[in-house]
């Protein structure tokens, strides 16, 4: 039987129910008794604070308690939101300054680079480049300029976070990963480099966002981003690998359908050729749960149809509120083990045959630390086919183990 989307949406915390209706800027306005009463009534103030924090959103929150000023927020509450507020419009104003002088850096080496997501997304979706928080920058680039704009980047005074020794190494890299990360400790920025958009063996190859780019002004900067239907289903297959860990990219995905600037039957042919057309509608159906979002009659009936889709819906929202219920650190280790084992049985079911087979290849292929662990000529590399599988599974079980008993709330996401 099917999970009633309704009645789970009711089941919601009332911290997290405030926080969804006051991020939701399309309809909170109309929602203002609702909000006011969950104010109003047995709110857990600490709680509150935490998952706002967790799932990204309180830029917009804080600057919607702020124009409400309904006596029932605490004081203390609102002092913290202000900080983190103030902390992320100066990282967002410093990245973009940085994004651009890297931008011309790359233009004059007759690179084209495009941002992914980011402050670039903030604009398009709010007009505001600081109601949406980055934790880098992400930016996107052709495999063969790779090994230029890594030189750009370390004159630019940045450091890669990955050990790479010569040519050889930088290719197996490129072969069975999808970014570089590279940090200027100076600046406190890391930076991204993407030549793949590639999540959890779900692909969005770089021919089909190349050919659908648009051109937006920023801030008297013009800059080049992904379509409207390629961005969008990026965003879904990000957020769905993920698993929704953030409801911030729900929020994203609801905020470009009211919009309305894109058109559903390109969004369902690219999915469709992709293979991708479930997790479209997994992401429907749980940004309906949400936010309310309206869809067109015919996407509605799509969702509803895909079984598929409402089995890994129903994972991820599960995934989602059990995260929520308490903190991570302080939950016992039998309900941390039952956690991880419905993470693992989400990501294997969001995985399509083909997909399964992939992912099965890259944990039998050679990683770096496998190259850095036993150095070999070339024409040894089959011995590291061998000793691969050994250290995928240690290097697995001691990150298992290390989250089970310390618990995360992951800021890489």
């Amino acid at each position: 039987m099917r999970t009633s989307w309704s009645e789970i949406y009711k089941k919601l915390s009332p911290e997290l129910r405030l926080i969804l209706l006051c991020s939701n800027i399309e309809t909170r306005d109309a929602n203002r008794r609702q909000i006011k009463l969950l104010i109003s009534g047995n709110v857990n103030w600490p709680d509150f604070t935490r998952l706002v924090l967790r799932h990204r959103l309180y830029p917009i929150v804080y600057r919607y308690f702020k124009k409400l000023a309904h006596p029932g927020v605490p004081d203390d509450v609102m002092t913290n939101l202000s900080q983190f507020d103030k902390e992320n419009i100066y990282k967002t104003l410093k990245m973009l300054t940085e994004f651009q002088t890297l931008l011309k850096s790359f233009d004059e080496g007759g690179i084209t680079a495009v941002p992914i997501k980011g402050f670039p997304l903030a604009y398009q979706l709010f007009g505001d480049i600081t109601l949406r928080t980055s934790r880098d920058l992400d930016i996107l680039i052709s495999p063969v300029d790779v090994d230029r704009s890594m030189k750009i980047l370390e004159r630019k005074g940045y450091v890669c976070n990955q050990s790479l020794n010569g040519a050889f190494s930088l290719k197996r890299w490129m072969k069975f990963n999808k970014h570089l990360e590279y940090q200027n400790h100076h600046l406190g920025i890391c930076v991204e480099l993407h030549w793949r958009l590639n999540c959890h063996c779900m692909d969005l190859p770089q021919d089909i966002i190349r050919g659908n780019m648009q051109l937006v002004r920023m801030l008297d900067y013009s800059v080049k981003i992904f379509g409207r239907e390629s961005l969008l289903l990026y965003l879904v297959i990000h957020g769905a690998a993920h698993g929704w860990f953030r409801l911030k990219w729900l929020l994203d995905i609801d905020t470009m359908i009211r919009k309305g600037d894109f058109c559903w039957d390109k969004l369902y042919q690219l999915a469709n050729h992709l293979e991708l057309r479930t997790v479209v509608n997994q992401t429907l159906i749980l940004v309906r749960t949400f936010f309310g979002t309206p869809l067109p009659d015919d996407v509605t009936q799509s969702a509803r149809m895909d079984t598929r889709a409402h089995c890994l819906a129903n994972m991820a929202l599960h995934l989602i509120t059990d995260e929520d219920n308490q903190p991570s650190n302080t939950k016992p280790l039998i309900e941390k083990c039952q956690l991880f084992y419905r993470q693992k049985l989400y990501e294997c079911s969001l995985l399509r045959t083909q997909n399964k087979l992939s992912f099965i290849s890259c944990v039998f292929s050679p990683s770096v630390e496998d190259l850095e662990l036993l150095p070999l000529p070339e024409k040894l590399y089959f011995i590291y086919y061998i000793i691969s599988p050994l250290t995928w599974i240690y290097r697995s079980t001691f990150k298992v183990m290390l989250s089970l008993f310390q618990g995360c709330d992951s800021d890489t996401l």
